[in-house]
């Protein structure tokens, strides 16, 4: 159930004839809109969040990658620094795809992963 179905159904109960079982469905389906709606807005802090966590340790393995093609950093160096790369990433996805709300946005999101799987 999305915000929508939820925000549907409260108007057809609010227009409906009060009875102890609309008074029930209507009070849970409050609580449900009120949780959707602190998740809508909470989605664009936490991927925000991890979008911008990416840059910076891209940035990182930038840099131990040139040190390490001079010779001046280990190959552990440049494995813990893409390690954290991936890991940034896998976690944007990963919100990304929790914070989907159609199936089709999964489905995208889920062809892009092959893709770039078959391409490596």
């Amino acid at each position: 159930m999305n915000l929508v179905e939820v925000n549907k159904e409260i108007n057809e109960l609010l227009n409906s004839p009060l009875t102890l079982s609309n008074a029930r469905n209507l009070s849970a389906l409050i609580v449900v809109q009120s949780y959707l709606q602190n998740a809508v807005q909470s989605k664009p802090d936490s991927l925000e969040q991890e979008l911008n966590d990416i840059l910076p340790r891209y940035k990182e393995y930038c840099e131990v990658k040139q040190r390490y093609q001079r010779n001046q950093a280990s190959d552990d160096e440049l494995i813990i620094a893409i390690r954290r790369v991936c890991k940034e990433v896998k976690e944007f996805l990963l919100i990304l795809y929790q914070n989907t709300d159609m199936q089709i946005e999964r489905t995208m999101l889920k062809n892009m992963v092959s893709e770039v799987r078959e391409a490596i």
